[in-house]
């Protein structure tokens, strides 16, 4: 009787422990939320000033800070504010973001007037969409650049598409590299910019931000 009981405690305690073991992999973490949970412990046991507590809906403008938050969310805020109708999705590990959203109006931003950033500026004023961009995917202050690939959507595969009407499919290149040489135009290193065709929903475009990791080649005696 004593075993048998013992065998049910173990059998308890095991499917508890798997529980939160799930729970625990499920689980994520955010750092607006996190922050009044350290500010009551650091007023509790410490005599630093703690950081002021913000709602949890309250975003970063990546003109008036851009040294505070995620570059990824940063970027996300800045086209949510020049561009209407962006749909954004991100991996789990926050590394990578896609964004989906209509090729004209994506093209007003982009090929819009350029003007210089004022100290100050709000994220949506006409001509900051490019400074800001370029900026954001730089990274001049943490030093951690990303990679813009734009993929303009087809009515059908390129190949497809070139051969029942290569006349449209040439059109649609240029645009892309339109685009493309915008960038390069303002400054964007080449390195961290891409554009191509591909079929999906005409008259949208998807861009694809991801950390630029450069190829390193090892040199040394053992190198060929």
């Amino acid at each position: 009787m004593d075993m048998a009981n013992q065998f049910l405690s173990l059998s308890l305690f095991i499917m508890l422990l798997s529980f939160f073991i799930i729970l625990n992999s499920l689980s994520s973490y955010e750092d607006v939320k996190s922050k009044p949970v350290l500010n009551s412990i650091s007023m509790a046991f410490s005599k630093d000033t703690p950081d002021p507590i913000l709602a949890p809906n309250t975003v970063e403008s990546p003109i008036e800070s851009n040294n505070e938050g995620d570059s990824l969310d940063k970027l996300k805020n800045l086209f949510n504010a020049q561009i209407t109708g962006v749909e954004v999705t991100t991996n789990r590990l926050g590394t990578m973001m896609h964004m989906r959203m209509p090729l004209s109006k994506f093209e007003n931003s982009l090929l819009a007037p350029i003007r210089q950033v004022r100290p100050g500026a709000r994220l949506g004023e006409p001509g900051t969409f490019i400074p800001t961009l370029l900026s954001l995917m730089q990274s001049r202050e943490t030093e951690i650049p990303y990679r813009m690939d734009m993929v303009l959507n087809t009515a059908e595969n390129p190949a497809e598409a070139f051969a029942n009407d290569a006349d449209q499919t040439r059109l649609d290149m240029k645009k892309i590299a339109n685009l493309t040489k915008r960038l390069e135009d303002s400054g964007l290193d080449k390195k961290l910019i891409s554009g191509g065709i591909a079929r999906g929903e005409v008259g949208m475009i998807d861009i694809y931000f991801k950390r630029y990791i450069p190829v390193k080649l090892e040199t040394g005696q053992g190198a060929q």
